[in-house]
């Protein structure tokens, strides 16, 4: 004999895309047997004695599983699925096999929560995206952990917040006063966003009396200048340094320098990674902004980790917008680093032939010179051989080496000379980021609608690199005389490739930005070769 199939919906993810999932469980009577089949991973085998164990501690007066075979079905079974929210569902729909009464109840129910072995319902990563799938599909009722945050979630939707598998159990085991259409309207509430305080709006934070975490870094005012340039101008940068020289402190720095961004340009992955990284909430209305995200990954992370793979978003994604800070980038693993490349060039990443994902990020990168750290230090001896620090500084390739716009010895260049004018104080750093943000997505506004061609979508031209070899075109075209000269002459001299000379030139239209000229000068391209450091 065999109880009537439920079906309970999830959601599994898959080339980051949601897509519903319909689990259906039956039982008969034999010796006792729990099979999970449908394409499930090792963490949803797994699920099986969490399941049973939260059953057990929830229903300790009976063993509802004994003498029975159980069969649980995860359709569509041709995708593979993942993730620990499949617990909840999975345990809901034994539980319920065989309950008509129940039919309807969680008809159009999306059900999401982790179990621990005592029955309780922990959070899952990715709730707010699992959401957003769900309201796609159509749904509008969820079950979810009791210390969920739900948020920038645009529609109404309807929320049960459960904390534990038996306040579920105890609903349904309610048979004499359960009411279908009642209780539902009695448990599920609609969900309203809490309100938290937000991410300062002002472009200022004089009026809040707080202070930018650059000003108490005192001197390295070269590096100051670079990073300024670096944030304005949206370019990778490159320290190169002995250990306590400041780097890492400079490049967390730049933290609280990026302008807010607004969440409308932003997809699911991206606010999800908003709220893991900052932990702040917003009221919800469409127009809201949000600080950019600074993404700080360990050296020794992975290449899923950092680059990403077919269901996971990996820091490139994450830091989208925004900072990705690769501290002891040199102790990274080569593979990890040489898969930058393609991001950094092109702005997106197409992973297992699925859509591009926008990677749009400035790479912060520190990194010592030699095995000791003390190569061309002033203040120690460097104990490494010739072939050590040939090998060291191999681990980073030329081709990424020369993606990076600013690239500065620490040790080799003294103090910046070309910013007399400039006061390095976070305030005006912060405000020349973004006057100078401004002033060049105008540019590119411009350019576009110069050439004037309808076929070409607007949001995907600022980002490609169509766009940005043509404003490198313009860059050199715009060269006075003695300014093409001595472009020539460093091209000679330092034996600089066509990638270089953009990059340098890209650097120099940055910086006479920030001096408010409108013509790349002598004096800009001698800056910006300043923080060009030539490998040996």
């Amino acid at each position: 004999m065999q109880n009537k199939i439920h079906n309970i919906l999830t959601i599994g993810i898959d080339n980051q895309k949601g897509f519903l999932v319909s689990i259906e469980t039956i039982t008969k009577r034999g010796l006792f047997q729990f099979e999970i089949i449908g394409l499930a991973n090792k963490t949803i085998s797994e699920s099986k004695q969490r399941i049973l164990s939260a059953i057990d501690y929830s229903t300790p007066e009976k063993k509802t599983y004994l003498h029975k075979k159980i069969v649980t079905l995860l359709s569509p079974a041709g995708i593979k699925k993942e993730g620990s929210h499949f617990d909840l569902p999975i345990a809901i729909s034994y539980i319920i096999s065989g309950k008509e009464y129940l039919q309807s109840f969680f008809d159009e129910v999306i059900i999401l929560g982790e179990l621990t072995l005592t029955g309780s319902i922990l959070c899952v990563k990715n709730i707010n995206t699992l959401i957003e799938e769900g309201i796609k599909k159509g749904i509008k009722h969820f079950i979810i952990p009791q210390d969920s945050s739900v948020e920038f979630i645009k529609e109404d939707i309807y929320t049960w917040k459960v904390a534990n598998i038996s306040e579920i159990i105890e609903i349904i085991e309610n048979k004499k006063r359960f009411n279908q259409k009642g209780q539902r309207n009695f448990l599920f509430k609609k969900n309203t966003l809490s309100e938290h305080p937000r991410c300062l709006t002002e472009t200022s934070k004089e009026k809040t009396g707080l202070t930018y975490l650059i000003d108490s870094i005192v001197g390295n005012e070269t590096l100051k200048r670079a990073l300024e340039i670096s944030l304005a101008g949206k370019h990778n940068l490159l320290l190169i340094g002995e250990p306590g020289s400041g780097k890492s402190l400079i490049a967390k720095s730049s933290r609280e320098l990026l302008p807010l961004i607004k969440i409308i340009n932003l997809n699911n992955i991206q606010i999800e990674k908003l709220i893991e990284s900052r932990g702040q909430r917003l009221t919800g209305e469409i127009e809201d902004t949000f600080k950019a995200p600074f993404r700080e990954p360990h050296h020794t992370s992975s290449y899923s980790e950092i680059i990403g793979n077919r269901n996971i978003p990996g820091e490139i994604v994450l830091s989208n917008k925004g900072i990705l800070f690769l501290d002891e980038m040199s102790e990274i693993n080569k593979r990890v680093i040489e898969g930058l490349r393609q991001p950094l060039e092109d702005k997106y990443i197409q992973i297992n032939q699925g859509e591009k994902i926008e990677t749009d990020f400035i790479l912060i990168g520190s990194m010592n010179p030699c095995d000791c750290g003390f190569y061309k230090s002033k203040n120690r001896r460097c104990i490494c051989t010739r072939t050590q620090i040939d090998r060291f500084q191999r681990k980073i390739s030329s081709p990424l080496f020369q993606r990076f716009d600013l690239n500065i010895n620490i040790a080799t260049v003294g103090s910046c000379t070309y910013n007399n004018k400039s006061n390095l104080k976070g305030e005006y750093i912060f405000q020349n980021i973004v006057k100078v943000r401004e002033i060049q997505n105008n540019r590119k506004y411009s350019y576009i609608k110069k050439i004037n061609e309808e076929s070409i979508n607007t949001d995907n031209l600022l980002h490609s690199r169509h766009l940005l070899l043509a404003l490198d075109s313009l860059n050199e075209k715009s060269l006075g005389t003695k300014e093409k000269n001595l472009l020539i002459d460093i091209t000679k001299r330092f034996y600089f490739s066509k990638r270089e000379v953009s990059s340098l030139l890209r650097v120099a239209r940055t910086i006479a930005d920030i001096e408010n000229e409108k013509q790349i000068k002598e004096v800009h391209i001698h800056e910006a070769l300043l923080y060009k450091n030539k490998r040996e």
